[in-house]
């Protein structure tokens, strides 16, 4: 799911926690114009997958969902 984090009514942050009960192993990728560090130490633990810088080209889309869902498959590892 590519989630913008600035909507109207419900903020990113809420949302990504209704997105985490509902379906609690779907990749989120986390869009903001905002910094990277900023929105990373916000979501910092909570299993955004990725984050996507705004503005971004179709390029830069391409491969963050690629990465993302290669992330994704990959079974945990049991050793950490």
């Amino acid at each position: 799911m590519l989630l913008d984090l600035t909507m109207p009514v419900m903020g990113g942050a809420e949302a990504f926690t209704r997105i985490r009960e509902l379906r609690p192993t779907l990749p989120v990728i986390a869009s903001s114009g905002c910094g990277e560090s900023e929105i990373i130490g916000q979501f910092r633990g909570s299993g955004v997958t990725a984050f996507l810088q705004k503005p971004y080209t179709a390029a830069r889309l391409r491969q963050v969902v690629a990465d993302a869902l290669m992330c994704a498959e990959r079974p945990p590892n049991p050793r950490g």
